[in-house]
């Protein structure tokens, strides 16, 4: 991408209790920058000590978790 304006990614929305190495790999960004993959591991064990955990964010499993992200704008419609 060339965009001449340096943009980060706010990801702390991603605050799973087993979620680590939470990343946007630059080789699944579409050309136009909105659409993303949005990249990271989970494990996933249904308690720890007696207390219930929950599969947060929906869809991580143990293992590498792929969910699609798209960025949407006053420009999209």
């Amino acid at each position: 991408m060339n965009d001449p304006k340096p943009r980060s990614a706010n990801l702390t929305w991603i605050t799973g209790e087993q979620v680590y190495f939470v990343n946007l790999p630059s080789k699944f960004i579409s050309a136009d920058g909105r659409t993303e993959w949005l990249c990271y591991s989970g494990n996933f064990a249904p308690d720890w000590n007696g207390e219930r955990i929950k599969v947060n964010p929906p869809g991580t499993r143990y293992g590498l978790a792929l969910q699609q992200i798209r960025l949407l704008g006053s420009a999209a419609k």
